[in-house]
């Protein structure tokens, strides 16, 4: 007759489950900063304790970033979503920027299908995307071709499919910050107002440390020509136009639009080739903001040049009263390419001095957004607008778009070189430039 078998000794786990529970959280922890997003969020709905593991993998912000350039809509979805979630990171939000050979609502339920409804989730269809790519990990920064024709809305767009077939996919995790989007879903008057502040921001919650948000600005615009002042002033509102007659400052005759026009390109010479013209506009305003009491406000606004004749100049989009003075700017490469070795300096300005009373700034990601006419037309050479970021920060991520308009709160000091009390000046929305959103974080000295 056999002998009965052993019972179990009381002090020895059975099962899968216990043998893992008894491998010890510093040998966990080592596993589950292994896993990719969901796996990760499985694993911290296993245990109390494997929550608390979890919560010491990601308790710092964190960014991810992947682009795809498949032709399928559903594979490059796919893509991204592999490549942007193959660590660890709960996201907190996200920004998908769509080419526009893709259909811009599918799109976007792909995406929120795959991060639920609590996830908040930006769909914009850009000028171009400036990333990472999910399946080579090359780093590229891509203009959509659209043709002349794609101007016209009565003529079918003519888009290149192997170009415009994209998608760039942001993730966000910040711990200690809400974030929501807001949809606009119809045109909405704004009041000007005040904008006064400095281009940082900060978050902190009690053992999260605290996140900080930097912007820097690369201009690509150069004044050129004397100061004007508007003489008369018509706002074609329909059309967003002002059609408009000047005089130089300190001369009280009115010149018309060609004559001023013929005056800028006396001025500027053949140095540039077919440059584009803005009019830089210094705006006295009253404004307020909620109950605050009004006040003035001081803002230097551009307006794209779009034509002259012998009696007015035309200018795009309306604001422009009359007594506003104004000065010409053109695009400049060469202007960029300096702007952006500023730029870099202010970077490397921004890590060597990383350190705060003892505690360690890390930047863990960064975002631009850039003019859809610079890029490699305008520079000659490729990613020339993702290289201060990259070059200073390697290995951290980075991404963004080319669009039309940044914005970017700061003064004009990289537009006016006299020292002619603009210290109360500001511009929030640029033109032929690249606006870089650094994010760092300074961990509490109890974590």
């Amino acid at each position: 007759m056999a002998s009965p078998s052993p019972s179990p000794s009381p002090s020895r786990p059975c099962g899968v489950a216990a043998t893992i529970d008894f491998i010890g959280e510093d040998l966990l922890q080592n596993i589950v900063a292994r896993l990719p997003a969901f796996s990760f969020a499985s694993a911290a709905c296993v245990s109390r304790s494997w929550n608390l593991v979890c919560d010491r993998v990601l308790c710092r912000p964190k960014l991810s970033s992947a682009c795809s350039f498949n032709f399928s809509l559903h594979v490059a979805v796919e893509e991204v979503f592999n490549k942007a979630l193959s660590e660890p990171i709960r996201p907190h939000f996200a920004i998908a920027s769509i080419g526009p050979s893709f259909d811009l609502q599918q799109a976007h339920q792909l995406i929120t299908a795959k991060l639920g409804s609590k996830v908040p989730v930006i769909t914009n269809v850009p000028s171009g995307i400036i990333g990472r790519d999910a399946i080579s990990d090359e780093f590229k920064e891509i203009q959509w071709e659209i043709t002349e024709e794609d101007d016209d809305p009565g003529v079918p767009l003519l888009q290149p499919e192997s170009a415009n077939r994209a998608i760039m996919l942001i993730v966000g995790f910040l711990p200690g910050m809400k974030v929501e989007a807001i949809p606009l879903l119809k045109q909405i008057a704004f009041k000007e107002h005040n904008h006064h502040g400095r281009t940082q921001f900060f978050s902190s919650c009690l053992g999260t440390g605290e996140t900080q948000f930097k912007a820097v600005l690369s201009t690509g615009l150069s004044p050129v020509g004397p100061t004007y002042k508007a003489a008369s002033v018509r706002e074609k509102h329909r059309d967003s136009l002002t059609w408009i007659t000047a005089r130089r400052e300190g001369l009280r005759e009115n010149i018309d639009g060609e004559t001023i026009m013929n005056q800028v390109y006396d001025e500027l010479g053949d140095r540039i080739q077919f440059p584009t013209f803005y009019i830089g506009v210094t705006k006295r305003r009253k404004c307020s903001i909620g109950q605050d009491k009004v006040g003035w406000m001081t803002s230097l606004a551009f307006h794209e040049v779009l034509g002259d004749n012998q009696e007015y100049l035309f200018v795009g989009d309306v604001g422009i009263k009359t007594g506003d003075s104004f000065r010409f700017y053109h695009s400049d490469s060469s202007i960029a390419l300096s702007s952006n070795a500023t730029v870099s300096e202010r970077l490397r300005c921004l890590k060597q001095g990383s350190t705060t009373g003892g505690d360690t700034r890390e930047v863990f990601g960064g975002l631009v957004f850039t003019c859809c006419g610079r890029g490699e037309s305008f520079f000659g050479q490729p990613n020339v607008d993702s290289s201060p970021f990259l070059d200073v920060f390697p290995g951290v991520t980075f991404a963004g778009t080319f669009c039309g308009g940044e914005i970017g709160r700061g003064d004009v000091n990289p537009y006016i070189k006299e020292s002619q009390e603009q210290k109360s000046v500001w511009c929030c929305l640029h033109v032929y430039s690249a606006v870089y959103l650094v994010m760092s974080y300074t961990s509490s000295k109890g974590s």
